[in-house]
């Protein structure tokens, strides 16, 4: 049995939509229970960091790709964050801000 499914057979192009959808709603539950976590919400914050979203990407050569590359991730990342939950990122910044402040 293959595991293709036909875009000319209606049944097939619901079902292969209810996949995604079942898909989509289960990242957004794993997300949540991702950020659930002090730690969950630190690594995803390391990660958004690390990516660069506020920082001029601009370098003047090839490294402007990889950068840029970088931050799309970021900014991708940090829209999945926010359909999940839209206060966590908040949350997020002030977590991170208080263990700036006792040199965490």
């Amino acid at each position: 049995m293959s595991d293709q499914s036909s875009a000319s057979d209606p049944k097939q192009v619901k079902n292969a939509k209810g996949k995604d959808k079942r898909n989509a709603q289960q990242i957004l539950n794993d997300y949540r229970t991702v950020l659930g976590t002090p730690e969950g919400r630190r690594l995803i914050y390391h990660i958004l960091a690390k990516c660069g979203l506020y920082h001029v990407m601009f370098s003047g050569n090839s490294r402007h790709f990889f950068n840029d590359g970088m931050r799309q991730i970021g900014v991708w990342l940090l829209a999945e964050i926010n359909e999940a939950d839209e206060e966590v990122y908040i949350k997020m910044q002030s977590e991170a801000l208080e263990r700036r402040r006792n040199g965490a």
